[in-house]
């Protein structure tokens, strides 16, 4: 009568934040990322380094949607942020009368 040994894996979790989520074009957003019971995890858009959990800076020209998944022994888990760019126009506008 062998005894069973029984291993509990538990699904990995992952959250990304953007921080302003709403910027004016030229200004940068913050990601912030993290999980748990993850290896590794892997952004696209921007650079995770493999890390389950950090911060970045961001600067898009335009709208963009930043996602991140993240490993671990009991499968994937994915998040995403999206950072709205507001494109603001700096030239002077001439009017003729």
């Amino acid at each position: 009568n062998g005894s069973a040994c029984q291993t509990i894996v538990y699904s990995p979790t992952a959250t990304l934040s953007a921080n302003p989520f709403a910027i004016n074009s030229g200004e940068s957003s913050t990601l912030v990322w993290s999980s748990s019971n993850a290896d590794s995890c892997t952004g696209t858009n921007f650079n995770t380094g493999g890390a389950t959990s950090g911060s970045v800076s961001v600067s898009p020209p335009t709208t963009t949607t930043y996602s991140v998944v993240c490993t671990g022994p009991g499968g994937q888990a994915p998040d995403q942020a999206t950072v709205t760019v507001t494109v603001t126009n700096k030239k002077p506008i001439f009017q003729e009368n």
